[in-house]
């Protein structure tokens, strides 16, 4: 019984020391736009969120789906929107499909980087593969 109210309170203490969420959150629809590598129409859909936390940074999470199989995409936050595109602010983690075209990443990112307008891109190709044209698109802000 000592031993479990210890680790109760331990996780407690450690719990106490994350980041809270305290600025504003924002939910991001990502939508198909260009052609994939393979030249086919995109299909790639999806969502993101930007959650800041107290401490300056932002939690960022890309989830998509109707990627090709086994493909890897580079992604950024550029300023600007999907429809006036500007260049690149915060540079995220090439996100790489499964065998069902559904992949994901999550980011710690300085809030204060994020433009007050931002988008989410994501690209034809891996980084180390020359990134390509964008295949979808979100509006963070």
């Amino acid at each position: 019984m000592k031993y479990a109210l210890l680790t109760v309170f331990g996780a407690l203490a450690f719990a106490s020391c994350a980041p809270a969420n305290t600025g504003p959150s924002y939910d991001v629809k990502i939508s198909s736009t260009g052609a994939l590598a393979s030249n086919a129409a995109s299909t790639v859909t999806g969502t993101a969120s930007v959650v800041t936390m107290t401490d300056g940074t932002a939690k960022v999470v890309v989830k998509l789906s109707g990627m090709e199989a086994n493909s890897k995409h580079a992604m950024h936050i550029h300023v600007g929107s999907c429809a006036n595109q500007g260049p690149v602010v915060i540079g995220l983690p090439d996100v790489t499909a499964d065998a069902s075209g559904n992949g994901s990443i999550e980011k710690m990112v300085e809030t204060a980087k994020i433009p007050a307008a931002a988008y989410i891109n994501i690209h034809q190709k891996a980084s180390d593969a020359g990134v390509g044209g964008g295949i979808a698109c979100g509006n963070v802000r």
